[in-house]
Formats: C-alpha cells, structure tokens, sequence
C-alpha cells in the first residue's frame, strides 16, 4: 500500500475514534444534535479510512464517500451491507441535527446513532484488523 494512502486511513481513523468519543460524551450530557453529528462523522471518517486502506481516494464529497463505500464495501459484501444503511440513515439524522432548527432530535435517536456509530468503527476495525491495531486505529506509521 502507498505511504500516502496509509498516513490518510490513519488520520481519517483517528478522527473516527475522536468523533465517537465526543458523541458519547455528548450524548451523556443531554446534547443530542450534536451528540447526533459527531456520531455521523465518527461513521464518515471511519468509512473514508476504509476506503483509503482499499486504495479509492481522495474524495472531496460525503456524498462520494457514502456511494464509494457502498459500491466497495458492501456491494462485494466485505462488510455487511447494513452497515452502508447506517451511514445513510446517519447522514440524514446529521442534515436534520445541524440544518432543521424546528426538528426534534429526541435522545432515544441520538442514542441510536451513537450505538450505530460504535458498531461501524468496530466493524471497520475487525475488517481491517491487521492494519487496525486495537483501538488505537491504524499503525501505519512509516
């Protein structure tokens, strides 16, 4: 794999895992918009780490991410396929969350979204687990 690409999934990782560590303590104090968008990126980091580990990038669109993600990873079903859904389905609860003022994030959905988050990265690090050390993200330094 190309340095680049590595110090890339790398980054991305480590901003997977710091958005989801926000989102749970977010969500612990009763902030459920933002407990709702850090969960999402913890999911798009952790899918744009994945997709630089797969050689595909750089990407300048969540949209990209999202469709790249589906098309590489869950089509082929290297990772389960639901899991393309839950990045959908979190992008949505995201664009509520930080652009619709008068919708209602409810914690039981916030909460949702966190959990969805934690099982992506966990997910994500079990697939690539051999350049995924334990919780730390990848160990891809040169």
């Amino acid at each position: 794999m190309a340095e680049p690409n590595k110090l890339n999934a790398r980054q991305e990782w480590l901003l997977a895992q710091e958005s989801l560590s926000a989102a749970e303590i977010l969500l612990d104090h009763g902030k459920t918009r933002s407990a709702a968008n850090r969960a999402y990126y913890a999911m798009f980091h952790a899918a744009s780490a994945a997709l630089w580990l797969l050689g595909a990038g750089p990407f300048h669109k969540h949209a990209a991410v999202i469709s790249e993600f589906g098309r590489l990873l869950a089509a082929p079903q290297l990772i389960p396929r639901h899991l393309h859904r839950s990045l959908i389905d979190a992008e949505e609860l995201r664009h509520a969350a930080d652009y619709d003022p008068s919708a209602p994030i409810p914690s039981g959905d916030a909460q949702r979204q966190v959990e969805a988050a934690r099982t992506f990265l966990a997910v994500i690090a079990q697939r690539f687990k051999q350049l995924l050390p334990e919780s730390k993200g990848p160990d891809l330094t040169p």
